[in-house]
């Protein structure tokens, strides 16, 4: 079996575990702060999830001058949002991947960030 490489919580810098839900979807949550996946059929498509939040360079804040982090909200919906205000992007959901619609709201942060 291949090791699988769970990078840390981009909110807080927990350690990832790998866990399935009741319904046996694979998901990615984080030990300390429950920051977690959307569910997924395929462990390996779970892990990218998580693995990409840490994908791109985003801007700070627009508002505080906070370093941002790409992640999924409280419903399972990828967005970006500011460690210290909570300002975020709407959830993005119109691509075809978790990995893609985190991109988008990446994209989305940074068109509205200003250069700190």
């Amino acid at each position: 079996m291949a090791v699988i490489e769970l990078r840390p919580c981009t909110f807080c810098g927990g350690e990832a575990e790998m866990e399935m839900d009741e319904a046996g979807l694979h998901l990615v949550r984080c030990q300390e702060c429950a920051m977690a996946t959307p569910p997924e059929y395929r462990p390996d498509q779970a892990v990218a999830d998580w693995n990409a939040m840490w994908d791109g360079a985003l801007k700070p804040c627009p508002f505080c001058g906070e370093d941002a982090i790409a992640a999924y909200d409280s419903r399972g919906l990828p967005c970006v949002m500011c460690r210290r205000c909570a300002c975020r992007t709407a959830p993005c959901i119109g691509e075809p991947s978790p990995e893609a619609n985190l991109k988008a709201a990446r994209a989305a942060w940074n068109r509205r960030a200003c250069d700190a």
